[in-house]
Protein backbone atom coordinates (compact mmCIF):
# COMPACT_ATOMS: atom_id res chain seq x y z
CA UNK A 1 0.00 0.00 0.00
CA UNK A 2 2.29 2.59 0.59
CA UNK A 3 4.92 1.49 -2.04
CA UNK A 4 1.52 1.86 -4.51
CA UNK A 5 0.93 5.28 -2.80
CA UNK A 6 4.56 6.32 -3.47
CA UNK A 7 4.03 5.53 -7.43
CA UNK A 8 0.66 6.59 -7.78
CA UNK A 9 2.42 10.19 -6.48
CA UNK A 10 5.89 10.22 -7.36
CA UNK A 11 5.93 8.06 -10.77
CA UNK A 12 6.76 4.54 -11.71
CA UNK A 13 10.77 5.89 -11.72
CA UNK A 14 10.86 6.62 -8.28
CA UNK A 15 13.96 5.70 -6.05
CA UNK A 16 13.67 3.17 -3.14
CA UNK A 17 15.01 6.23 -0.49
CA UNK A 18 11.76 7.78 -0.65
CA UNK A 19 9.43 4.63 0.06
CA UNK A 20 11.77 4.34 2.83
CA UNK A 21 11.23 7.13 4.23
CA UNK A 22 7.83 6.96 4.18
CA UNK A 23 7.83 3.42 5.57
CA UNK A 24 9.74 4.75 8.42
CA UNK A 25 7.59 7.86 9.35
CA UNK A 26 5.07 5.50 9.63
CA UNK A 27 6.80 2.87 11.76
CA UNK A 28 7.92 5.37 14.16
CA UNK A 29 4.59 6.65 14.78
CA UNK A 30 3.25 2.79 15.27
CA UNK A 31 1.46 3.05 11.93
CA UNK A 32 2.37 -0.98 10.84
CA UNK A 33 -0.57 -2.68 9.99
CA UNK A 34 -2.73 -2.56 6.48
CA UNK A 35 -5.74 -0.62 8.18
CA UNK A 36 -3.63 2.20 9.73
CA UNK A 37 -1.78 2.86 7.13
CA UNK A 38 -5.08 2.89 4.79
CA UNK A 39 -6.42 5.21 7.61
CA UNK A 40 -3.17 6.94 7.17
CA UNK A 41 -3.19 7.43 3.21
CA UNK A 42 -7.09 8.39 3.34
CA UNK A 43 -5.85 10.99 5.81
CA UNK A 44 -3.84 12.22 3.61
CA UNK A 45 -5.64 12.39 0.63
CA UNK A 46 -8.58 13.91 2.07
CA UNK A 47 -6.25 16.79 3.16
CA UNK A 48 -4.39 17.36 0.46
CA UNK A 49 -6.31 20.29 -0.79
CA UNK A 50 -5.28 21.85 2.31
CA UNK A 51 -1.44 21.37 2.21
CA UNK A 52 -1.80 22.56 -1.23
CA UNK A 53 -2.91 25.90 -0.46
CA UNK A 54 0.05 25.96 2.48
CA UNK A 55 2.36 25.35 -0.48
CA UNK A 56 0.68 28.07 -2.50
CA UNK A 57 0.64 30.41 0.18
CA UNK A 58 4.38 30.41 0.41
CA UNK A 59 4.66 30.66 -3.76
CA UNK A 60 5.90 26.73 -3.47
CA UNK A 61 5.55 24.88 -6.58
CA UNK A 62 5.48 21.21 -5.61
CA UNK A 63 3.20 18.51 -4.74
CA UNK A 64 1.94 18.02 -1.23
CA UNK A 65 3.86 15.17 0.41
CA UNK A 66 3.47 12.64 3.25
CA UNK A 67 6.34 14.44 5.62
CA UNK A 68 3.37 17.25 4.92
CA UNK A 69 0.62 15.94 6.44
CA UNK A 70 2.82 15.06 9.50
CA UNK A 71 3.52 18.47 9.93
CA UNK A 72 -0.74 19.79 9.20
CA UNK A 73 -1.53 17.34 12.39
CA UNK A 74 1.27 18.34 14.53
CA UNK A 75 0.10 21.93 14.19
CA UNK A 76 -3.66 21.55 14.23
CA UNK A 77 -3.84 18.60 16.44
CA UNK A 78 -0.80 18.71 18.40
CA UNK A 79 -0.34 22.49 18.88
CA UNK A 80 -3.88 23.41 18.64
CA UNK A 81 -3.63 25.48 15.73
CA UNK A 82 -7.03 26.10 13.43
CA UNK A 83 -6.18 25.57 9.98
CA UNK A 84 -7.13 28.90 8.89
CA UNK A 85 -4.61 30.83 11.37
CA UNK A 86 -1.90 28.02 9.91
CA UNK A 87 -3.10 29.07 6.56
CA UNK A 88 -2.74 33.27 7.43
CA UNK A 89 0.28 31.98 9.63
CA UNK A 90 1.88 30.44 6.40
CA UNK A 91 0.58 33.84 4.03
CA UNK A 92 2.81 36.22 6.46
CA UNK A 93 6.26 34.30 5.43
CA UNK A 94 8.39 35.41 3.28
CA UNK A 95 10.32 33.25 1.14
CA UNK A 96 8.65 30.59 3.74
CA UNK A 97 8.74 26.97 3.57
CA UNK A 98 7.32 24.02 5.46
CA UNK A 99 10.21 23.56 8.05
CA UNK A 100 10.44 27.47 8.56
CA UNK A 101 6.24 27.45 8.50
CA UNK A 102 6.92 24.82 11.76
CA UNK A 103 9.21 27.16 13.52
CA UNK A 104 7.25 29.91 13.35
CA UNK A 105 4.10 28.19 14.53
CA UNK A 106 5.90 26.97 17.27
CA UNK A 107 7.60 30.47 17.83
CA UNK A 108 3.54 31.40 17.94
CA UNK A 109 3.08 28.26 20.05
CA UNK A 110 5.30 29.28 22.98
CA UNK A 111 3.86 33.01 23.60
CA UNK A 112 0.48 31.66 23.30
CA UNK A 113 -0.69 33.29 19.94
CA UNK A 114 -3.43 31.49 18.25
CA UNK A 115 -5.56 33.60 16.55
CA UNK A 116 -5.02 36.01 13.54
CA UNK A 117 -5.90 39.17 15.38
CA UNK A 118 -2.91 37.86 18.00
CA UNK A 119 -0.53 36.86 15.10
CA UNK A 120 -1.07 39.91 12.88
CA UNK A 121 -0.23 42.12 15.99
CA UNK A 122 2.45 39.88 17.26
CA UNK A 123 4.17 40.47 13.64
CA UNK A 124 3.49 44.40 14.06
CA UNK A 125 5.55 44.07 17.21
CA UNK A 126 7.85 42.21 15.66
CA UNK A 127 8.46 44.71 12.69
CA UNK A 128 8.60 47.39 14.56
CA UNK A 129 11.03 45.90 16.84
CA UNK A 130 13.19 45.08 13.54
CA UNK A 131 12.65 48.75 12.23
CA UNK A 132 13.93 50.46 15.51
CA UNK A 133 17.10 47.70 15.44
CA UNK A 134 17.79 49.59 12.10
CA UNK A 135 17.13 52.96 13.67
CA UNK A 136 19.64 52.73 16.08
CA UNK A 137 22.51 51.25 14.18
CA UNK A 138 21.58 54.66 11.62
CA UNK A 139 21.95 56.89 14.29
CA UNK A 140 25.35 55.17 15.76
CA UNK A 141 26.60 55.37 12.05
CA UNK A 142 27.29 51.78 11.41
CA UNK A 143 25.82 48.67 9.92
CA UNK A 144 25.50 45.44 10.88
CA UNK A 145 24.45 42.09 7.98
CA UNK A 146 22.65 39.96 10.65
CA UNK A 147 19.97 42.24 12.23
CA UNK A 148 19.05 39.22 14.27
CA UNK A 149 21.45 38.77 16.33
CA UNK A 150 21.09 42.56 17.19
CA UNK A 151 17.45 42.66 17.73
CA UNK A 152 17.81 39.45 19.85
CA UNK A 153 21.04 40.42 21.92
CA UNK A 154 20.41 44.36 22.77
CA UNK A 155 17.00 45.70 20.90
CA UNK A 156 14.45 43.58 22.93
CA UNK A 157 16.41 43.68 26.24
CA UNK A 158 16.52 47.60 26.14
CA UNK A 159 12.40 47.27 25.61
CA UNK A 160 12.29 45.14 28.18
CA UNK A 161 13.96 47.64 30.26
CA UNK A 162 11.13 49.70 29.51
CA UNK A 163 12.81 52.48 26.94
CA UNK A 164 11.08 54.24 24.73
CA UNK A 165 11.59 54.45 20.66
CA UNK A 166 12.61 58.18 21.22
CA UNK A 167 14.26 57.45 24.07
CA UNK A 168 16.88 54.83 23.04
CA UNK A 169 17.58 56.26 19.50
CA UNK A 170 18.07 59.84 21.72
CA UNK A 171 20.73 57.58 23.88
CA UNK A 172 21.84 56.41 20.54
CA UNK A 173 22.54 60.09 19.18
CA UNK A 174 24.52 60.52 22.44
CA UNK A 175 26.66 57.59 21.60
CA UNK A 176 27.54 58.56 18.46
CA UNK A 177 28.14 62.18 19.12
CA UNK A 178 30.60 60.91 21.88
CA UNK A 179 32.49 58.53 19.85
CA UNK A 180 31.50 55.29 20.96
CA UNK A 181 28.90 54.28 18.95
CA UNK A 182 29.05 50.43 18.80
CA UNK A 183 26.27 48.52 19.79
CA UNK A 184 28.30 47.10 22.78
CA UNK A 185 29.10 50.90 24.27
CA UNK A 186 25.88 51.69 23.73
CA UNK A 187 24.70 48.53 25.71
CA UNK A 188 26.37 49.55 28.92
CA UNK A 189 25.29 53.27 28.74
CA UNK A 190 22.29 52.16 28.84
CA UNK A 191 22.35 49.23 31.61
CA UNK A 192 23.38 52.28 33.25
CA UNK A 193 20.68 54.13 32.80
CA UNK A 194 18.82 51.69 33.52
CA UNK A 195 19.84 50.93 36.99
CA UNK A 196 19.62 54.20 37.86
CA UNK A 197 15.87 55.16 36.59
CA UNK A 198 16.45 57.15 33.47
CA UNK A 199 14.41 55.44 30.83
CA UNK A 200 11.47 57.71 29.72
CA UNK A 201 12.70 60.31 27.09
CA UNK A 202 12.04 63.06 29.75
CA UNK A 203 14.18 61.44 32.45
CA UNK A 204 16.82 60.38 29.43
CA UNK A 205 16.83 64.28 27.87
CA UNK A 206 17.44 65.46 31.56
CA UNK A 207 20.38 63.25 32.29
CA UNK A 208 21.82 64.19 29.04
CA UNK A 209 21.33 68.22 29.51
CA UNK A 210 22.79 67.99 32.78
CA UNK A 211 26.13 66.02 31.14
CA UNK A 212 26.27 69.09 28.84
CA UNK A 213 26.03 71.14 31.50
CA UNK A 214 28.73 69.48 33.20
CA UNK A 215 30.74 69.26 30.24
CA UNK A 216 30.76 73.00 29.66
CA UNK A 217 31.60 73.89 33.27
CA UNK A 218 34.90 71.85 33.63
Amino acid sequence: MIVKYCVDRKGADIGYKYVTKVATDFGTRGIITAEKVENELSSYIFRTAEIDKLLKAMSLRRQAEIEDLTLLNKWTEGLGFDYENVLFAAKSLKKGNMQKLDEFLLELYSIKCFSKEEISSYLNNKKSIYELAIKINKTLGIYTEGIDAVVETYTKKWLSYGFTENALLLIASYSFKSGKNQLADMDELVDYMHTRGFIDLSSVDDYFRKLSETDEFI
